[in-house]
This record gives C-alpha cells, sequence and structure tokens, in this order.
C-alpha cells in the first residue's frame, strides 16, 4: 500500500576553528504512509560525517546506522567517501563511493552492494544545477530497473 516515502531529517554541523576540518552529526526517520504497519517499513538512522577542505578539493567520510533497518532487516551501516573540487568560480566536480551493509539481506530484498557516482554541479543565476551519475555493483537482476541512473537536480539557498 505504500506508495510514497516520507524522510524527516536533522541535525548539526559546524567546524573546528580554521584547521579545515568540519563535522556533521543528524538522523534521518523514513516513513512509508499506507504501508500496512505489521510491515515494519519505517525506520530511523543517525549519520555522523567528518570532512575535510584541502583548498583545492574537500573530502567528506560518513556512517550511516541504523538499529532495526527497512522492513526488520536489522542493523544497518551505510559507508561514504565523496570528494568535491571547484572548478573556476561557477563549476564543481563531484565523486563518491560508499557500501551498504544489511545484517539480514533475505528479509531487506537486497545483497550488500557497493555505489558510487560523479557528477558536476553548476551556479546559474544563484541556482545550484547538479547532474550526477549514480550506480551500484549488483547485476542487473539483482536491482531491477535502478541499476545506473542520472539524477538531475536544481536547489537554491537563502
Amino acid at each position: 500500500g505504500a506508495t510514497i516515502e516520507i524522510d524527516y531529517y536533522g541535525g548539526l554541523t559546524g567546524s573546528i576553528g580554521d584547521t579545515g576540518l568540519g563535522w556533521d552529526i543528524g538522523f534521518i526517520y523514513y516513513s512509508y504512509p499506507g504501508a500496512a504497519s505489521s510491515l515494519n517499513y519505517d525506520f530511523w538512522e543517525g549519520q555522523l560525517a567528518l570532512s575535510y577542505d584541502f583548498g583545492v578539493a574537500s573530502a567528506t567520510a560518513s556512517i550511516n546506522y541504523s538499529p532495526e533497518n527497512f522492513g526488520e532487516s536489522g542493523d544497518a551501516f551505510y559507508s561514504k567517501l565523496g570528494i568535491e573540487a571547484p572548478v573556476g568560480k561557477y563549476l564543481t566536480l563531484s565523486a563518491h563511493v560508499a557500501k551498504q551493509y544489511i545484517q539480514d539481506n533475505a528479509t531487506f530484498g537486497l545483497p550488500d552492494y557497493v555505489e558510487y557516482g560523479i557528477g558536476a554541479t553548476v551556479n546559474l543565476a544563484g541556482f545550484d544545477v547538479n547532474l550526477t551519475w549514480s550506480d551500484t555493483d549488483m547485476e542487473d537482476s539483482e536491482c531491477d530497473d535502478a541499476c545506473g541512473m542520472f539524477l538531475l537536480s536544481v536547489s537554491r539557498s537563502f
């Protein structure tokens, strides 16, 4: 019965003086309105991230943890390493690699997998336009039609 996922999130970020070192701590609650409560789709996860700005590029390492993941599939960890490099005033290139670990893969419905992506963000008239290619190491039969895709997003900060 679930036809939508709603994510609630919050957290805090900061930096340690002028060292270039940053931190981020937060949470995400995933809800699936319309799904039978017996399916136990709703779950929460916490996130901890550290970043460092090298001047020509920045790197971020993060870990997300859920004590009872989607559908009661047990402990879940999502570790991620990303880099961003500004190229000129209006363009930023990015790349990431991540690993998803699920305690009970049979209940979750997928094996543990590696996810990776490469993207570019252009600032146009104050809007950030991002195009990212993302894929996994799963076989096509394991991820149905969700293997390898482009994501286009437009955002603006106030």
